[in-house]
């Protein structure tokens, strides 16, 4: 009954000067009715419909791209120009995505995807985490699995292809040229390929060797391990755990006692200490680095520093990069800082030029901005720092107050449309949901209106022509600069 009333205002109500009027939902006929319902126009140009509160909202930008939501229960954003969309049910529940031919769909731990959905012989998946495995490979081959029982998965993490029968019993993979056998995996197992070869009786002994590259060897592991690199500048080292270890690269020699506690490294280019790792780290060169793990530390090299103090408390990461600053900094879980500066090309500017940038304050206030857009949320109760899914499924039900920037006009609103303002070249307008609304233009200060109590008494003006309203049903015309004469309507 509420939406249908709703509704029916909604088509009584006129279309504002200037105002589009399309066929779209979100277009037609702007009204506020505050938090009950509401269609508007946002600061992006977007026709927006909104209805009780955070629950429904519809919103279409001018080059046909839409977002449709019934929170917490389904939201919708598409892209026709290019030809992607994206729907999430109960997020994490499920979610649907599709990018021009290729579609993909996630049900809790079970994925679906079609990678070409005009072709019926297309590569495609379905997984079902971590028990059932079946699809078609690039190569049109298909494949099964019901794990650990028996099957094969093609396309398996980094690896061509997997089998295994009662695993790990016995499982077999293929990644490029090379096949590994494992049978009790991990404790025996034989790798061949045209140019590697690996062997391994675990904790017997075991060999991995690359030809012309390296070699990795270990005897009665974890005490005795040994490897050994052929590419220039060549090295090798060893660990007899948990005595002593070595290693040599070049110039460059590291020596372990305990391994890992205590170890120190020198080489021309590079000193390095850890008394006892990883508590206390000292290293010099091309990486300079001091930490007195978990309370302090700071490292620093070429295009990157970083810091922390009670890791993993506060935290500090710049990157330095030929054309823009990256640069982050948490005191978890209260404050996050993310910026990103582009470098002016003459370097006149010291800092740059903002190109993204986001705050949080947890759970208070975020504050996101991109280009020539600003957002502030109050209170935004979701701990990470910009997570879009989050965002538009969940953000509105909390966020009480609302402050939008975007080249000059800005847009202020609290509990959900129980006030608004907005301010922008073409006028301003102002509401307190039902008691009072203003508006004027800005091109034009002798257009103005006013009304109380969604028109119990009202007062509109147009250029010289005045009306004032009343008892909802009542108008009376005149004009401005010589009287008023009315009419009862």
């Amino acid at each position: 009954m509420l939406c249908a009333g709703v509704l029916a205002v909604a088509l009584s109500v006129p279309a504002r000067a200037g105002e589009s009027t399309t066929n779209s939902p979100a277009s037609a006929m702007p009204f506020d009715l505050g938090f009950i319902a509401g269609r508007d126009t946002t600061l992006y140009g977007e026709s927006r419909l909104r209805m009780l509160g955070p629950l429904f909202e519809t919103r279409i930008a001018p080059d046909g791209s839409r977002f449709d939501a019934m929170r917490p229960f389904f939201v919708r954003s598409a892209n026709p120009g290019a030809s992607s969309y994206r729907t999430d049910w109960m997020w994490p529940f499920a979610t649907v995505r599709q990018s021009l031919n290729q579609k993909s769909v996630r049900m809790m731990s079970t994925y679906y995807t079609d990678f070409n959905t005009s072709d019926p012989k297309s590569r495609y998946r379905l997984w079902m985490l971590p028990f059932f495995f079946t699809g078609r490979d690039a190569e049109g081959q298909t494949y099964a699995a019901v794990f650990p029982v028996i099957g094969q998965v093609n396309e398996f993490l980094s690896m061509d292809r997997v089998q295994f029968i009662l695993f790990p019993l016995f499982c077999r993979y293929n990644k490029m040229d090379h096949q590994t056998v494992d049978v009790l995996w991990p404790f025996l197992s034989y790798t061949r390929g045209d140019d590697i070869f690996g062997i391994r009786v675990l904790p017997l002994y075991g060999r991995t060797e690359k030809a012309n590259r390296w070699q990795r060897d270990f005897f009665l592991w974890p005490l005795w391990t040994y490897g050994r690199d052929y590419r220039p500048p060549g090295g090798s080292g060893y660990i007899i755990f948990p005595l002593f270890g070595h290693t040599r690269q070049g110039e460059f020699q590291s020596f372990t006692l305990i391994p890992p506690l205590i170890r120190w490294s020198v080489g021309p280019k590079q000193k390095d200490l850890s008394l006892p790792w990883p508590f206390f780290q000292y290293g010099k060169g091309k990486v300079n680095r001091f930490y007195i793990w978990p309370f302090v530390g700071a490292k620093a090299e070429a295009g990157l520093r970083t810091s922390f103090l009670f890791w993993p408390i506060a935290t500090t990461w710049f990157r330095d990069l030929p054309d823009m600053t990256d640069n982050r900094f948490m005191i978890l879980p209260f404050v996050q800082y993310h910026s990103k500066r582009m470098k002016s090309p003459d370097n006149t500017q010291k800092r740059g030029t903002v190109i993204d940038r986001s705050m949080k304050v947890w759970p208070l206030v975020s504050y996101r901005e991109n280009g020539d857009v600003s957002r502030t949320r109050i209170p935004d109760l979701w701990p990470a720092l910009n997570s879009p899914v989050i965002e538009n499924a969940y953000g509105p039900f909390w966020t009480l107050f609302t402050h939008v920037k975007r080249n000059g006009c800005v847009e202020d609103e609290l509990l959900w449309g129980l006030a608004r303002s907005v301010k922008s070249e073409t006028g301003n307008r102002v509401s307190v949901f039902p008691l009072v609304s203003w508006e004027n233009s800005g091109e034009n200060r002798l257009s103005n209106s006013w009304s109380l109590f969604l028109g119990l008494l009202g007062r509109e003006r147009r250029g010289d022509d005045v009306t004032v309203k009343f008892m909802y049903f009542f108008k009376l015309r005149g004009k401005a600069a010589a009287g008023v004469e009315g009419d009862r309507q």
